[in-house]
């Protein structure tokens, strides 16, 4: 396509299109009690940004610089797009090159959302399918099904990401939402931290990739399949 001048909303629009099924990847975000169900998220590899950028601004229109986050092995990163930047910070388990690379894949493909592009696969509805945890491998194939049944185009942005310009936290950075949510985790089910971040399948809750309402609901499956 013929390449604009500008952050337009024919670009935007271009950036959040869907991305063809055999470009999504799944993996498991947390697992049953027996580690035979895991709960699969989809998702796309920075080089899909990468390319999806290319294609749609044109290489000399944008960068990225990232930072590392003193204390939490993470990468602050910052993606521009005409002149106008977004950031968000990713983070992957471990202190070899491979995590260090991967934490600034992570904030690569976290601050593209902020642009719209993957922010659908934020809308695929929560499904457990068969998981081989000895292989580390689904052994049914997950389903690319958006909540509501609503087409990829027609997927709920993430509020948060509609900022202009600029970082967008995450929920659990909000005041508001932070005790709400831990009100619920401790006094209404009774977790403790290490139980809410079993349940999650992550380190931190800053690490988790669906709602609030999601998590919760991770939650409450962990009670029942843990603690009934």
């Amino acid at each position: 396509m013929a390449k604009e001048t500008g952050l337009t909303k024919k670009i935007l629009k271009a950036l959040s299109k869907p991305f063809p099924e055999d470009a999504i990847g799944w993996k498991a975000q947390a697992l049953n009690k027996d580690k035979t169900m895991a709960l699969a998220v989809p998702h796309i590899t920075a080089r899909h940004v990468m390319n999806r950028l290319d294609e749609i601004v044109g290489s000399p229109n944008w960068t990225t610089n990232f930072e590392f986050v003193p204390g939490i092995k993470a990468a602050k990163v910052m993606l521009t797009i005409f002149g106008i930047t977004k950031s968000d910070i990713g983070f992957v388990a471990g202190d070899d090159d491979a995590a260090i690379k991967g934490s600034v894949s992570d904030g690569l493909k976290r601050a593209a959302v902020l642009f719209g592009i993957g922010r659908y696969l934020y809308e695929v509805e929560r499904q457990w399918v068969g998981w081989d945890n000895q292989g580390r491998r689904f052994t049914e194939q997950p389903q690319l099904v958006l909540k509501n049944n609503a087409k990829p185009a027609e997927a709920k942005p993430n509020k948060a990401a509609e900022a202009e310009p600029g970082e967008t936290k995450h929920w659990i950075e909000y005041g508001p939402a932070r005790k709400k949510f831990w009100a619920f985790a401790h006094n209404t089910l009774g977790l403790s931290d290490k139980d809410v971040y079993e349940a999650l399948g992550v380190e931190r809750v800053h690490d988790f990739e669906g709602t609030m309402k999601e998590a919760k609901a991770l939650l409450e499956d962990y009670i029942e399949e843990h603690l009934a």
